[in-house]
């Protein structure tokens, strides 16, 4: 019942026009934010994939994975397209 009560709270705050709100509640809790990580990443125009560090610095309203890499370039990745290595 505290789980159904806490998704009617965001979903009426959705439809209040609070969608910001949820939004900040949401990167408030992003594991590992503003934290450098090690990321398994596609290489474009290849088969392959390369491990790199990089910051999760949010994630864009289509769901797209915003990672800052150590070289200052900010890339976009879908949803599974990229691992976090533990």
């Amino acid at each position: 019942s505290e789980v159904l009560s806490e998704i009617e709270l965001r979903y009426n705050a959705y439809f209040n026009g609070e969608s910001e709100k949820i939004n900040s509640l949401y990167h408030n809790l992003l594991y590992r934010l503003n934290t450098l990580a090690k990321f398994r990443i596609p290489v474009p125009c290849e088969s392959g994939t390369r491990v790199c560090e990089a910051t999760i610095i949010g994630v864009e309203a289509n769901g797209c994975l915003m990672l800052k890499h150590t070289e200052g370039e900010v890339c976009r990745y879908a949803f599974k397209e990229v691992e976090f290595i533990i």
